[in-house]
């Protein structure tokens, strides 16, 4: 050993800097405690990790007045029932060898419900859907006026479309032949204490015979007879028309040809001779 290696062993040990990419990382669970309005803590406890990257030595823990850290190494944990304050701050701390301090910090606090707010007042009524009804002799009424409004939950005024019975709530019994029962549809507004009621409609019916009403059919199909009642008008599907009047008066077409008859026998034959 010579002299230089002797005053060398003598001197204090060279401080050396940090790695490139030296760092101290604290992470926590969750920054804060739920309080409830009853005082009770949520979670009972957060915990505190200390991640040393390029870096050497050992992790000092320190907390703020009002909170006490437990555990040991680079983990931690922060009770609420160790937690006295609203908030703490939980610092960790490592010196390097070459003198610089590395620290890192997470604040915690106590976040509490606030108390009930008065009730709400209620809010207003909506409308109510209502309906009535009433029986009329025939199939119609009219159109005019659109609606008509009354006051509270009342009826309709009987005669408003032309009705002379009294509206009711419900359907009581089965229309007679050429009878309908009409329906009314309102909503009752319970702000205005009025009931507005639109044009009725036909709800139940009978028509009876289909000679009381006028229609238009548009194209008419059938595979049978279309005839009348007495029989003196007749119309086939096969294209065969008979037309009869008083007595043995009568015309036929049929597919042999055209008929005319007088007293029961032929008198003009337009086609095969009538057999």
């Amino acid at each position: 050993m010579n002299d230089r290696d002797v005053l060398l062993q003598a001197t204090s040990p060279r401080l050396t800097a940090p790695e490139a990419g030296a760092a101290l990382l604290l992470t926590v669970d969750t920054p804060v405690f739920h309080v409830s309005t009853s005082g009770a803590g949520s979670p009972a406890a957060i915990n505190f990790k200390a991640t040393q990257i390029n870096l050497p030595g050992t992790v000092q823990w320190s907390c703020s007045a009002g909170g006490v850290l437990s555990g040991s190494g680079n983990t931690r944990s922060l009770a609420y029932s160790a937690m006295s304050v609203q908030q703490v701050t939980v610092t960790a701390t490592l010196l390097h060898d070459s003198g610089v301090t590395f620290t890192a910090q997470q604040i915690v606090n106590k976040v509490q419900d606030g108390v009930n707010g008065v009730p709400g007042s209620n809010g207003s009524s909506g409308k109510s859907a209502r309906q009535c009804f009433t029986l009329i002799d025939g199939y119609a009424l009219a159109f005019n006026p659109a609606s008509v409004t009354v006051q509270g939950d009342a009826y309709p005024p009987v005669g408003t479309w032309g009705e002379t019975r009294p509206w009711g709530a419900a359907i009581n019994g089965a229309p007679a032949e050429r009878q309908v029962w009409f329906q009314s549809s309102g909503n009752y507004d319970p702000v205005t204490n009025q009931t507005v009621w639109t044009t009725p409609f036909q709800s139940y019916a009978k028509f009876g015979s289909l000679e009381a009403i006028s229609t238009k059919t548009g194209a008419l199909t059938f595979s049978d007879t279309c005839k009348s009642e007495n029989g003196n008008v007749a119309i086939n599907a096969d294209g065969t028309f008979l037309l009869r009047s008083q007595g043995n008066e009568r015309m036929e077409l049929t597919p042999k040809g055209f008929y005319l008859f007088s007293d029961g026998k032929p008198v003009i034959e337009l086609g095969v001779p009538y057999k």
